[in-house]
């Protein structure tokens, strides 16, 4: 991010000259008051929005000259609220990555904390799931979205408050494990609970629309 700023409107910017670079194979955690800018950042990378001033660059090409498709497949981003379909578990990672082995489910659902729930499942990797995932708690749902962003094997891996629905011990055991897994990726995570602070290499706060270095 070179001298970035951003608002959704005219009048009322949300960053301020946001400076700030992250590398392959950090774990960063991106923390902050509701309201202060952190989602804002991370949509600027796939575009969802786009900067209005400055820019934005990945192996120092801005993004805007980039082909769109091209740009987000590079990029997994889950939200707070993930989109899940009507079909089977299976069905629901395949949308990841068609081929995906029953090797590298398992590998995903250890690493994503869904081993037992597969297993205590009535029909495994193919239960049906209702529409929006009906079926499945707030926190197996976000679950299964990072464990079908981790079959999509980019290299940018964005977790938007995508771990807010986990109680404290099983979110730690999913970080924890993101962390030795994911060597080859960046990890950004947008996160309310300071427990975050302590998987990640670097911790930047959104103060006032700019990123501030906390640790």
């Amino acid at each position: 991010f070179d001298h970035v700023a951003f608002g959704y409107s005219t009048d009322r910017a949300v960053l301020r000259d946001v400076c700030l670079e992250m590398e392959t194979g950090e774990f960063v955690a991106i923390m902050g008051e509701s309201g202060a800018g952190k989602s804002s950042l991370l949509k600027l990378l796939p575009r969802l929005y786009d900067v209005h001033a400055g820019k934005v660059k990945i192996d120092g090409h801005d993004i805007r000259a980039v082909d769109l498709r091209s740009l987000r497949r590079c990029i997994s981003f889950v939200p707070q609220d993930p989109v899940l379909f009507q079909g089977t578990i299976r069905e629901n990672l395949r949308y990841a990555w068609p081929g995906v082995t029953s090797e590298e489910l398992a590998r995903t659902a250890w690493i994503t904390s869904l081993t037992d729930l597969v297993k205590r499942l009535p029909n495994g990797w193919d239960t049906m799931l209702g529409p929006l995932g009906a079926g499945l708690s707030g926190g197996e749902k976000q679950r299964l979205a990072i464990m079908r962003a981790l079959l999509q094997k980019r290299p940018i891996l964005i977790l938007d408050e995508a771990t807010c629905a986990l109680d404290a011990a099983t979110e730690r055991t999913l970080l924890a494990r993101l962390r030795k897994a994911c060597t080859d990726k960046l990890v950004i995570v947008i996160s309310h609970r300071t427990s975050t602070a302590e998987w990640a290499d670097r911790v930047l706060s959104i103060d006032r629309g700019m990123a501030v270095e906390t640790a």
